[in-house]
């Protein structure tokens, strides 16, 4: 079945985004990435001039399977940025919160509607603790769920194997479908941890349902 994928662009004239001043700039550093999902993409040319007329330099980002300079993915977020801090054009914090988690770098978003704000590093902070948690318990583990999705640019079934390989002494259960519903899992109550392989943002939505979760590339880094 051939797929059609329909961009959803925001219908908002580009210069009505929300200028930053002085003091907003000044938190961001001298050097800032920008990004923002596909819905506010217009929107990223006339933020780097108002960046630039507050001296900043902007360094835009794109992931391997966007289409576009600046954009963003859930599952295709940048690991490495030559920037200061990040900064998020959208109305929400699933991609920012992801941005935080992958970089290391200060996150803020811009809300194209009004509102500028930074990612909470606390909360950051928790997440990587759940992380490391949730990573001893993976090395003394006997059972492993791999969830691995059939969506282009989200398949990792080489990924799979590889771990596979790299653990011979555990049982590893390959878990495949188009789309994740992670309530699904709490049916294999048989699985010590999972590895998730597909879109790096579910790995949180399935610690939230109280089960063990840690990234596919954290477990072949081990």
């Amino acid at each position: 079945m051939k797929r059609i994928f329909i961009e959803a662009r925001a219908k908002l004239k580009p210069d009505a985004i929300p200028k930053l001043g002085k003091n907003e700039c000044g938190k961001l550093g001298k050097r800032v990435a920008i990004v923002s999902s596909v819905q506010f993409l217009s929107f990223l040319p006339a933020l780097r001039e108002n960046l630039e007329k507050h001296g900043l330099s902007v360094v835009p980002l794109k992931g391997r399977h966007s289409k576009y300079e600046g954009q963003v993915l859930g599952c295709d977020l940048p690991g490495k940025v030559d920037a200061e801090s990040i900064l998020y054009v959208g109305d929400g914090v699933f991609h920012a919160e992801g941005l935080a988690l992958r970089t290391d770098k200060p996150v803020f978003v811009l809300n194209p509607t009004g509102g500028f704000f930074q990612i909470d590093h606390k909360k950051i902070e928790e997440e990587k603790k759940r992380e490391k948690g949730n990573l001893i318990a993976f090395l003394s583990a006997s059972r492993i769920g791999v969830i691995i999705s059939t969506k282009p640019g989200q398949s990792a079934l080489d990924q799979a194997k590889k771990l596979e390989k790299k653990y011979p002494d555990k049982e590893f259960y390959m878990l495949i479908g188009d789309t994740i519903d992670v309530n699904r899992l709490l049916d294999f109550k048989f699985v010590e941890v999972f590895v998730n392989s597909a879109c790096p943002r579910l790995t949180a939505d399935i610690r939230e349902k109280g089960l063990k979760a840690i990234g596919i590339e954290t477990a072949l880094k081990l």
